[in-house]
């Protein structure tokens, strides 16, 4: 029988999803035209000042033509974004003139990382689970929606599974993974800050490759170095600017303007648009949110959010924690259809109105309970990626009572999903977020829905004889 390798497997899976994607896509556009909408706008090019697409555009002008970071001069110097999409952006306009080339390049970035996904499943699970997890993260819509708008996700995601993907990479030379694996994790964070925050646990991901502890901890403080050598030059560029030396802003910023006021929201009633104009216009004058995430204002915001949140830290934690968990049950298909309708691709108008969290908020649980069980199709999603995190944990289950090789490699993605989660928070509602920890919770996930599903057939074809005792 003809042996088909992995590689060749991840091939095909590239190729299957650029295919699909050139497909999707010319539905879209077909879809989008017959409403009158121009391909620009269906890619958000034409938004308003405020979207995350219209600052990355703004940014890559800004390098081309001034050679600073910046989303114009009379804000200065950018600090809570990062330089990487932006350079990807400005890249595009220096080789083609125009931006409407980016979701055609996003499908095969996208491609390669469906690849990826498989390729480092393979090492750890059925290779049967880990086509099945690349196949599911290729036709998740949100992960099709980061890739048909210019946003970070798909870059992200690439140098993100690429370190990860590198790690376990057999070399004659035994650092050469690591330092791959450490280029690689820099660059992603270049697209995205929460790459740093990860690089303890990516490190510690070198156990599950080392065929001793002495060279999994030189393998990780090697990984751990590179990375560090690779931002720190933007990070001594904010501090020659600012005066801080940090990567981002965002931390500080994220922390008064989504966790604090989303917080007083749950647990006052008060809108958090109102909680976020009262404390802008109360300690900064201003409702300019280009201004107010500059490292200026970062020490002062970061105290103010403390402030509130320490006051009530049970019910904080309480708050957090549930949030993070809607992470796991987030719909991407309402995810979907609110932005192409938001981007005219679909007909209609968006759909307004508070979702069962925010009916829960007002206490309205019978209209929560309803608004949950009368849309079936988003209710059958949220319920399957409910069954997946269950799979998760029976997976980190099982790998901790019945250790083999894999064992650490599947615990500390465990704590990689958790952790991601966990750094989301009250932004769970935004299922973008999800994507970073998307392949590991599909990997284990299906793995552990697998397992339970074989064990039960096994006992169910053969079930236990019982001796009686004559």
């Amino acid at each position: 029988m003809f042996a088909v390798s992995d590689r060749q497997i991840a091939l095909l899976l590239a190729s299957s999803c650029a295919i699909v994607y050139l497909l999707v896509f010319g539905v879209l556009i077909y879809l989008g035209t017959q409403n009158g909408t121009s391909f620009e706008t269906m890619l958000e090019l034409n938004a308003s000042e405020t979207s995350d697409v219209t600052e990355y555009v703004h940014l890559a002008e800004s390098m081309l033509q001034t050679g600073r970071f910046e989303i114009s001069p009379a804000i200065g110097p950018e600090n809570l974004r990062v330089p990487g999409y932006p350079a990807f952006l400005a890249l595009m306009l220096l080789l083609f003139g125009t931006l409407t080339v980016v979701p055609f390049i996003q499908i095969i970035v996208t491609a390669g990382t469906v690849a990826l996904i498989y390729l480092i499943g393979a090492r750890y699970v059925p290779r049967s689970v880990a086509l099945a997890a690349a196949v599911v993260y290729m036709i998740d819509p949100v992960v099709i929606y980061a890739t048909w708008v210019p946003v970070s996700e798909p870059l992200f995601m690439l140098f993100l599974t690429g370190s990860i993907y590198c790690l376990g990479i057999p070399a004659r030379r035994a650092w050469m993974p690591y330092v791959l694996a450490g280029i690689l994790l820099g660059i992603s964070i270049y697209m995205r800050p929460i790459g740093l925050y990860l690089t303890p646990l990516i490190a510690c991901m070198a156990l599950a490759h080392s065929v001793s502890w002495k060279a999994a901890v030189r393998g990780a403080l090697i990984f751990t170095i590179v990375v560090a050598a690779t931002v720190v030059p933007w990070m001594a560029r904010n501090y020659v600017l600012s005066g801080h030396f940090a990567f981002s802003s965002s931390s500080a910023f994220n922390l008064y303007f989504a966790n604090m006021p989303i917080f007083e929201q749950a647990r006052t009633g008060v809108s958090y648009e109102q909680i976020q104009r009262e404390y802008n216009e109360k300690y900064f004058g201003t409702q300019e949110e280009d201004i107010l995430r500059s490292f200026k204002y970062s020490q002062q915001e970061s105290a103010i959010a403390r402030e509130v949140i320490l006051a009530h830290p049970f019910q904080y934690a309480v708050f957090h924690s549930v949030k993070s968990m809607q992470l796991f049950i987030g719909s991407s298909m309402v995810n979907f259809s609110y932005h192409m309708r938001r981007l005219g691709v679909f007909s209609g108008e968006q759909v307004h109105g508070e979702g069962a969290w925010g009916m829960i908020l007002q206490g309205r649980y019978g209209d929560a309970l309803v608004q949950t069980f009368t849309h079936i199709p988003r209710l059958v999603e949220r319920l399957l990626w409910a069954t997946l995190y269950l799979g998760m944990l029976y997976t980190t289950y099982r790998a901790l009572r019945y250790r083999d090789s894999t064992s650490i490699w599947i615990f500390v993605a465990f704590l990689f999903i958790h952790a991601v989660a966990f750094m989301t928070g009250p932004s769970s509602d935004t299922t973008r977020y999800r994507m970073p920890l998307e392949p590991f919770l599909l990997l284990l996930g299906i793995s552990g829905i697998y397992m339970a599903f074989t064990q039960t057939w096994r006992r169910f074809r053969h079930p236990a004889t019982v001796k009686l005792p004559y």
